[in-house]
This record gives C-alpha cells, structure tokens and sequence, in this order.
C-alpha cells in the first residue's frame, strides 16, 4: 500500500519546516525554479515550481502525509502577500525568485513559531 512504512504519528509542526527547509534547498539557485508548471527539463537539469518542489521533497521523504498540512500552511503564507493559493504566488507576473526564497522563510519562521507553541 502507498502508506506502508510510514510512521503516522508526525509532529506535523516539525516535519512542516522539516520539509519546507528541503523545498528551499532545493529552489535555492534561480535556475532550478519555474512558473506555471509542477516539474519540466531533464532530470540533470529539472525545474520545479514551489508545488512541484514540494511534491518532489515529500515523495522523497516519504512523506505524503504531512503534503496537505505544508500545502495549507503555504497557502496561508501566500494568503498574508494577498494571493489566494501558493501556486497563484509562484505563477504571478511579479513574483521574483527573491521574493518566492523570502516567503518560504517566512513559511519556515512560522512553522518554528506553531512548534514553540505546541510544546
């Protein structure tokens, strides 16, 4: 099954920033990052929208389970720079990779903040 050897019992505040932090690794450079579409180019050379990098990091992880709870949490964070969605963020005309790294620090920053709480 899909799910098999995955634990359930995240601490999904922790596995949020956990993933988030891979997702900006792996945005890092300019060039590994898109618009308008989840992966393209050859797997050397592969560019990812933020979606996209996130699924790609979650599947790596094995970590499908706490996809919807970083998705929302990213939604949120897009919410608050006045875009409906993350992928609404990402695709827009104006969104410049600095503008995208300095939101998935604050996706981070707030992840850490829901895990001070939590304890």
């Amino acid at each position: 099954m899909p799910f098999d050897n995955v634990p359930m019992d995240h601490d999904l505040p922790t596995e949020t920033a956990h993933i988030l932090e891979h997702v900006t690794q792996l945005l890092l450079k300019p060039r590994r990052w898109g618009k308008s579409v989840l992966e393209a180019g050859p797997w050397w050379n592969r560019r990812y929208c933020v979606v996209g990098a996130l699924v790609h990091v979650t599947r790596r992880h094995h970590s499908w389970t706490v996809f919807p709870e970083v998705r929302d949490h990213l939604n949120t964070i897009a919410n608050r720079h006045g875009f409906m969605t993350i992928e609404a963020l990402n695709d827009h005309e104006a969104t410049t990779h600095g503008f995208l790294m300095q939101v998935l620090q604050e996706a981070i920053d707030q992840a850490d903040v829901r895990l001070l709480l939590s304890h």
